[in-house]
């Protein structure tokens, strides 16, 4: 793809619109904006003390026009080192004031401290604390939130659904970078490059998002923020450091190290980033199996052990960015190496994977707005095969995946006075994906997707107005055409059937170009303090992936390991599916005491979405899928992409409340509770759609007590999952059973060092997840009936779990 849209767009506009200079620095962890040259005109500029490490700032706002208190995270402007401008919304993502209706944050301890001591304030919607400082799993920052849940792909990365849509219906962005699921999401979770220690700040819109974090989806948006670049106050005075930490699991023997080191000057910053992790078969909390061995020869693996969900995995990744005035250029590389990881949902084991990713990033600050913009090149292979858990095929049949994304990203956030932001952006993606066959005697690879392309080009423009201290608006629209294409097959392949489906795909359109055209509207009243009410429409496009278009194989072992949603089943594209079009509507009201937010608060959200031409599946009746698929029940079967209409409505739920003396223990103790309800229909067959989860009901006791050099957080949480008795009949979903658990969790922070220690599954209950995995993860899996139907994927034992980190 063309990448000159973002040269033209960066040299149109690098003359700054003002010099700045440093007016102190130290240690200390406060600042003033103050009147000077840029303030007059009309420029609010950071001056004074400030923090070395530029993750918080804390100061009066003097600008002409509003003098009060700020406090938060500057992330956004990625030219935190020096002294820059800062205007009173430009830290804030799209509807930060919106936070109910379209917006949940989360904002992770500190894993290395804050260099300054205590517990850093986490300004979060959700405080749930959950496993991201102890996991290799960068999609479990996401558990907490109330319309998510996590389907188990690997012991890596989970694949995150919002209200009952994952995959490929999420918007996922990086540090301003789209993460695709090239070459197989499914396959290679796109959340597995992603350390959690690094992660500073996360935000999930559920349905209703603002257009210039959506497009091309239809489920939402997820946008996870970096720890940005670190540069000293002055040349004279360089900047140097670095953290190491390790945390080991019991169950499966699971442990991972990180590390890291920086070097700074006033306008160089250089960062390294590593870690390592590795684990065995995790256990559950009971026998769900017989036990056996998964190959001749290798160990019997326990009747309560998971098959399949061991893994290896290291990445790397190096950056080096530059600040001069008020803009900052970034260039990073990164390399990241699965030697295994078990796909214990899936057919067949990750046995190879190494993907590496470099890519360019400008933020600039001028007198009308930010300026922001990125370039990137990601390249992924894998190789899948049967690992130890499985059975060996006799003529050793295997898959390989290869796939390479090039994107760009420009957006300019235009300051219109004190009220209005507009935003424009522009973006561009170009994926390609090659899919094949090799066997052991066959050194050549026959390729059943070659020259597979999918290629994404849009712009949006979006209006955010605070009308007055009641009303704020955001409205945006969004055009984006997607063209997705693959190239003829080989007629003579390694399967059986594969001359008959490879005729019928040669034969068949197989480029199609889709002009998507959404919107977004959301409006929050808040008439006094603690009261707030919000409401938000939305109209969502999505063009399939290359894998529902173009998976033609009727092949058990194809169609199998092309079970995308982990079902156990067999899947064959179509590639004459339409775009998924969805309609939203969600209300969302909210009240907390106005004397002190943490003291009590409750918010309450309502939602509904029709989807045209939902990307379902229906029974394959085609003579190679088998006598009786269309109408079997009680095994798994064979399923053909197919559009037909749908429907999706919940709610959700949220209360906290502050316990104790608060003379003694201020708001050291709160109690919290997320209750979460939600259904999806096929309208067409009025059957209940895949992946909705049942109702879900969290409580937890949450205690935080600091002083200057000693922190000090726990939590006692318990949850509970209905039984899942809304079934997919399409199918022949398994049906689960409800369950509750009970978690701890602590985190003592002393001066640079932190610690961490819990207990996951504190009473080693066994129960299954309730997202509609099956697990195949163990004996003969490459064709769909070699392991028994009905054993759905069970969660882990009980778990003791220990951290420690440092900062230096």
């Amino acid at each position: 793809m063309k990448l000159s849209l973002l040269a033209a767009a960066i040299g149109a506009m690098m003359t700054p619109a003002w010099a700045h200079t440093q007016d102190g620095a130290d240690s200390g962890g406060t600042g003033k904006l103050m009147a000077g040259p840029e303030a007059a005109a009309g420029i609010p500029v950071l001056t004074g003390p400030r923090r070395h490490d530029n993750f918080s700032h804390r100061g009066e706002l003097h600008d002409g026009q509003h003098t009060g208190n700020f406090s938060g995270e500057r992330m956004l402007t990625g030219v935190d080192a020096v002294p820059v401008p800062l205007w009173p919304s430009r830290a804030l993502p799209p509807m930060q004031n919106l936070r109910s209706v379209g917006l949940y944050e989360i904002a992770p301890v500190d894993p290395i401290g804050d260099g300054m001591g205590g517990v850093p304030e986490a300004h979060a919607v959700n405080r749930f604390l959950r496993r991201h400082l102890d996991t290799s799993d960068g999609a479990r920052l996401l558990a907490d939130l109330p319309e998510v849940h996590l389907q188990g792909a690997g012991g890596l990365s989970s694949l995150p659904f919002i209200r009952g849509l994952g995959a490929d219906r999420l918007r996922l962005v990086i540090d301003d970078q789209d993460v695709t699921g090239v070459p197989v999401r499914a396959l290679n979770p796109v959340l597995s490059h992603l350390d959690p220690q690094r992660v500073r700040r996360l935000y999930a819109w559920p349905g209703v998002a603002p257009v210039s974090v959506g497009g091309d989806s239809i489920g939402g948006g997820i946008v996870i923020e970096t720890a940005g670049p670190r540069f000293a106050d002055g040349p004279s005075d360089p900047l140097s450091g670095g953290h190491w930490g390790a945390h080991y699991r019991t169950n499966g023997q699971g442990i991972d190290f990180l590390y890291g080191a920086y070097y700074a000057t006033d306008t160089l910053g250089l960062r390294y980033q590593g870690g390592w992790a590795r684990s065995q078969n995790v256990r559950a909390g009971g026998n769900f199996k017989a036990a056996g061995a998964g190959r001749d020869g290798n160990p019997v693996l326990r009747a309560d052990e998971i098959g399949s969900s061991s893994f290896r995995a290291q990445h790397h990744q190096l950056a080096a960015a530059w600040t001069a005035g008020t803009h900052m250029l970034e260039a990073e590389i990164g390399w990241e190496s699965v030697p295994f990881q078990g796909l214990p949902t899936q057919r067949l084991d990750l046995t190879d994977s190494e993907a590496g990713m470099a890519g360019l990033r400008y933020r600039g600050m001028y007198g009308w707005g930010d300026l922001k913009a990125r370039v990137w090149h990601q390249r992924i292979r894998n190789h899948l095969d049967t690992g130890r858990d499985r059975a060996l095929r006799t003529d050793g049949l295997r898959a390989r995946n290869e796939g390479t994304t090039d994107g760009v990203r420009v957006q300019a956030d235009v300051m219109q006075g004190s009220r209005d932001i507009l935003r424009l952006g522009v973006e561009g993606l170009s994926e390609k994906q090659d899919t094949g066959w090799q066997t052991a005697a066959a050194r050549n690879t026959v390729w059943t997707l070659d020259d597979g392309r999918r290629e994404r080009v849009g712009g949006f423009a979006e209006w955010e107005r605070n009308w007055n201290a009641d009303w704020s608006t955001l409205v945006g629209v969004r055009y984006t055409r997607v063209t997705t294409r693959a190239g003829a097959v080989s007629a003579t392949g390694p399967l059986d059937g594969w001359a008959t489906d490879a005729a019928a795909f040669n034969a068949a359109t197989r480029e199609t170009t889709d002009n998507h055209g959404d919107f977004s509207a959301l409006a929050s009243y808040a008439p006094r303090m603690g009261h707030r009410y919000e409401l938000g429409l939305a109209r969502a496009t999505r063009s399939p992936s290359l894998a529902e278009r173009y998976g033609w194989s009727t092949s058990a072992l194809a169609a199998g390991v092309a079970g995308l949603p982990g079902d156990g089943n067999g899947f064959v594209g179509n590639p004459a599916l339409k775009p998924e079009v969805a309609n939203t509507i969600s209300a969302t009201a909210s009240w907390e005491d106005p004397t002190g937010p943490m003291r009590w608060g409750m918010s309450v959200t309502a939602w509904a979405s029709r989807i045209r031409n939902h990307v379902d599946v229906a029974r394959c009746v085609e003579d190679q899928c088998g006598s009786g698929n269309a109408d079997v029940t009680g095994r798994f079967v064979m399923l053909r992409a197919v559009n037909q209409n749908a429907s999706t409505h919940g709610m959700d739920l949220r209360v906290h409340r502050g316990l104790g003396d608060r003379k003694m223990l201020g708001d050291a103790f709160v109690v919290h509770g997320q209750l979460s309800w939600m259904r999806g229909r096929n309208d067409v067959t009025d059957d209940n759609l895949y992946g909705v989860m049942p109702g879900r009901l969290r409580l937890a006791l949450e205690m935080n007590w600091s002083d200057d050099r000693l922190g000090l957080r726990n939590t006692l949480e318990w949850e509970g999952v209905q039984p899942r008795k809304r079934l997919s009949a399409v199918r022949n979903e398994v049906r689960t059973p409800g369950y509750g658990l009970i978690h701890w969790r602590n985190r003592l922070i002393i001066g640079m060092v932190g610690l961490d220690f819990g207990i996951e599954n504190l009473l080693d209950r066994r129960y299954t997840l309730t997202g509609g995995e099956a697990w195949v993860g163990q004996g003969n899996t490459t064709t769909l009936d070699s392991v028994p139907w009905g054993v759905a994927m069970p969660g882990p034992g009980r778990t003791y779990m220990v951290g420690l980190t440092y900062r230096f």
